[in-house]
């Protein structure tokens, strides 16, 4: 068996820590309070901006790709099946199973779905797609060494 694209700590979402930072602090192996220093803040006021979370990940060499629109049930079918399959990493954007006029954020590893909200994917029926209502993935490389070689234009 292939190992996963990101080796994954998990992250607990508290009061304290939003989803977005738990999962950006899961895609980099940086902490919380590492994201909020350099956010500037901890979200608690307004949450986070987008530009915030994508800077982050691209400062850590994450950068994320373009986004899976999931606008219907037989989309989200599609892209849970078929072609994440071929995804080795990914921020996934679900309804919020606590509130479901929100949305929530995961971490696809390329093998299983890691939810901030819920104790490690240990043991067990690992997290599935078939568990939340997908609305978008968005996928990730790791860009770590891919820098232009000397002499680009």
């Amino acid at each position: 068996m292939s190992k996963p694209a990101i080796q994954v700590t998990h992250v607990r979402q508290t009061t304290m820590f939003p989803a977005v930072a738990c999962v950006a602090c899961m895609v980099t192996g940086t902490t919380p309070k590492q994201f909020f220093e350099y956010c500037g803040h901890d979200g608690s006021e307004n949450g986070f901006q987008l530009r915030e979370l994508i800077h982050y990940l691209v400062d850590h060499d994450w950068m994320p790709g373009a986004v899976f629109d999931i606008g219907s049930e037989h989309a989200q079918q599609f892209i849970t099946q078929r072609a994440v399959a071929a995804i080795k990493a990914a921020l996934v954007v679900v309804r919020d199973p606590q509130n479901m006029k929100c949305t929530h954020l995961l971490l696809w590893d390329g093998k299983q779905l890691w939810d901030p909200q819920k104790a490690p994917p240990t043991g067990g029926r690992p997290l599935q797609f078939r568990d939340y209502q997908v609305r978008q993935v968005w996928p990730l490389t790791n860009i770590n060494g891919n820098d232009f070689p000397r002499g680009h234009t």
